[in-house]
């Protein structure tokens, strides 16, 4: 025989979809990086300066001269550098999302952003060196 019964509340339902799930990602691993960058929102012509803090396959962390608001569309060139001569290897060309924004701390001349990378591209420097072809 079948009982009629309440029905189940919307928070209860939230909360068992998390519990019955049995799965939380992992955070994404960071590494800790300072690599100059060139940021803007998307749309914007000039580009503003900054230097990477952390990054990882899904954000970046870094220190931005000019403050942006969190929900801004961001385009970002970070600059891969060879380690011992300092010389461009690559460029990680990058979309994303700010989901963070810090002003300046008192006495700091620059602030905190942290961008979810939504798309991203490798892209390879051409030589300088005019005898390679």
């Amino acid at each position: 025989m079948l009982h009629r019964t309440e029905p189940v509340s919307k928070s209860l339902m939230a909360s068992s979809k998390s519990a019955c799930s049995g799965y939380n990602p992992p955070r994404a691993q960071r590494f800790d990086l300072q690599l100059a960058l060139r940021y803007r929102a998307c749309r914007e012509t000039a580009w503003d300066e900054g230097r990477t803090t952390n990054i990882s396959h899904t954000g970046v962390l870094f220190q931005a001269e000019r403050l942006l608001d969190a929900g801004t569309p961001v385009e970002m060139n970070i600059q891969m550098s060879e380690e011992n001569s300092g010389e461009a290897v690559a460029r990680l060309v990058c979309q994303g999302k700010i989901v963070r924004a810090e002003a300046p701390a008192r006495g700091q001349a620059l602030a905190g952003l942290a961008v979810k990378i939504v798309e991203h591209r490798l892209v390879q420097s051409q030589p300088t060196d005019a005898t390679s072809s």
